[in-house]
């Protein structure tokens, strides 16, 4: 346990929760909701006493919910709507996205629901059925009355064309870039495009790294182009030998002539890497539910420490995971819970931590990914605070 959060890190988590909290608005802003669900993530680590990132967590759950069908995205965001409405009982936004997913998370009131409205079909038909036989002309059915105007689809669900973009790395005489996928979407009136990518981390370690992507016309002219985090400030140090995921995703109106795209290095913090490493410590996974017979996962921490902070009243609790997919198959999601728990073993708190997600690549047979974060306590939970318990709660491959 490390007393005395500097004045530096303090003002870096507050930089981080930030810079969070934009891009999880700007990822909302064009439905990229795994990517504002990892930023959202971030920020309520941080700061889960703002409701601003909880809220978020439960709007982008349930835009999720609502296109994949999911019963974990939907509890999720009532969970956070809880947790909102804890910290601000009358927030507004919260109160809807309970009433809204509320009515249909009631299995008794629905019950209760369908049996009226049976007994409600039930009395009308006799009551039709009682005037029929009372009439003595058959009466001309009038037209039903035109339904509703059909609303025209959002640029999520209108089809799209998708084809494989050429990528381009620009050369770095340090960097060696693995591409995975680069695809172009085209819609009526806009375009996405995709990019995912590793990157061997080799003689060195990397504290903070930005990409420069371009995507390109026929003539290699640059029709847009963007700098992005490959590598934040406020995430895990990159070690010699790890494998950093690069996922990009960009959605914009109108439609260009892209040919093809290009990936450079824009900027690197950078330091000479040690001889050697101490091994991360053995960690055993929980399961949610019996992992498949294909899948086989083993972690370990590098990084477990614990600081109190001189501004608030809060403990901030820094934490790295190694995790190893010893399997045959390739994830294409993992999503850890992690549980803090004090000498009884009852839960603290939780957290949900994305190892792999529909934002990065996948974590393939044989490969180690970290993942990690700044996660905060309050005074009582950080005095209660005895072990942590990762758990497996969603595997997709």
């Amino acid at each position: 346990f490390e007393m005395g959060l500097s004045e530096a890190d303090w003002e870096q988590l507050q930089q981080a929760y930030s810079a969070s909290l934009a891009r999880a608005k700007g990822h909302s802003k064009y439905q990229n909701w795994d990517l504002a669900i990892a930023e959202y993530s971030q920020a309520f680590a941080i700061r889960p006493i703002e409701v601003e990132a909880a809220f978020g967590l439960a709007s982008a759950y349930e835009q999720r919910w609502r296109e994949n069908k999911a019963e974990t995205d939907k509890r999720e965001a009532i969970k956070f709507a809880q947790i909102c409405l804890r910290q601000d009982p009358r927030h507004e936004g919260a109160l809807q996205l309970m009433s809204r997913l509320g009515r249909t998370a009631n299995p008794a009131r629905n019950k209760r629901k369908r049996w009226l409205l049976a007994m409600g079909a039930i009395i009308l038909a006799l009551f039709v059925g009682k005037n029929l036989l009372r009439t003595s002309s058959p009466q001309k059915s009038s037209p039903p009355p035109p339904g509703p105007a059909s609303r025209p689809a959002s640029p999520s669900a209108v089809s799209a064309s998708t084809l494989s973009l050429p990528l381009q790395f620009v050369e770095h005489d340090q960097l060696r870039f693995q591409s995975f996928a680069s695809s172009l979407a085209v819609y009526d009136s806009a375009y996405s495009y995709k990019l995912r990518a590793y990157l061997p981390v080799e003689g060195m370690e990397l504290s903070a790294l930005k990409l420069k992507i371009e995507l390109l016309d026929e003539q290699a002219s640059v029709l847009y182009s963007e700098v992005f985090d490959a590598l934040a400030s406020h995430q895990p140090v990159a070690r010699a030998g790890d494998l950093l995921a690069i996922g990009y995703d960009h959605y914009q109106k109108g439609v260009l002539p892209i040919a093809g795209a290009r990936l450079g290095v824009h900027s690197m913090q950078q330091a000479p890497a040690p001889a050697a490493y101490q091994p991360a410590a053995p960690l055993q996974l929980k399961w949610e539910r019996p992992p498949p017979a294909n899948i086989a996962l083993t972690a370990g921490m590098r990084l477990d420490q614990l600081s109190s902070s001189r501004f608030t009243a809060q403990s901030f609790h820094k934490i790295v995971l190694e995790i190893t997919n010893q399997g045959q198959a390739n994830l294409q999601r993992l999503k850890l819970r992690l549980d803090w728990k004090d000498e009884r073993g009852e839960v603290l708190q939780s957290k949900s931590l994305y190892v792999v997600s529909t934002s990065t690549p996948p974590l393939l047979a044989g490969q180690r990914r970290t993942a990690g974060g700044t996660y905060s306590l309050d005074k009582q939970q950080a005095a209660a605070f005895r072990q942590l318990e990762v758990v497996v709660e969603e595997v997709v491959f």
